[in-house]
């Protein structure tokens, strides 16, 4: 096979299209070999020039974001107290906050903290 060099054009950091008929490209196999859906084209996936460290930057990048705003949600929730023994100590009174850390469909995290000794954990309601 011919060293070929291919611009894929990339409309999400997953997907590859093919530069004769714009389909989606198969992921490759085991022997490296990328492939498109509807037509012949075949190729490895070293002769691709696809943008790999701008795609785990991105995701770096969100993933920071997403612990950034994560943390300045829990330290600027609201905590409400509820009469339950603390695990750890047996004090009576624990503060508590909720947030949605699963999917919408499904229930919220409660967190716990013993106002006394400061032992945290959380229970997925």
């Amino acid at each position: 096979m011919p060293s070929l060099k291919w611009e894929f054009r990339q409309a999400s950091p997953t997907a590859l299209f093919c530069p004769s008929c714009q389909s989606i490209m198969r992921l490759p196999d085991e022997h490296d070999v990328i492939s498109c859906y509807e037509c012949p084209l075949t190729c490895k996936s070293d002769d691709l020039h696809v943008a790999k460290q701008i795609d785990s930057a991105t995701s770096a990048a969100n993933n920071a974001a997403t612990t950034l705003v994560s943390n300045n949600a829990m330290a600027t929730a609201t905590r409400a107290t509820v009469q339950e023994e603390c695990p750890s100590c047996g004090h009576p009174e624990l503060s508590f906050y909720t947030m949605q850390m699963r999917s919408a469909d499904e229930g919220q995290t409660v967190f716990y903290e013993c106002m006394k000794c400061g032992h945290k954990y959380s229970l997925n309601n």
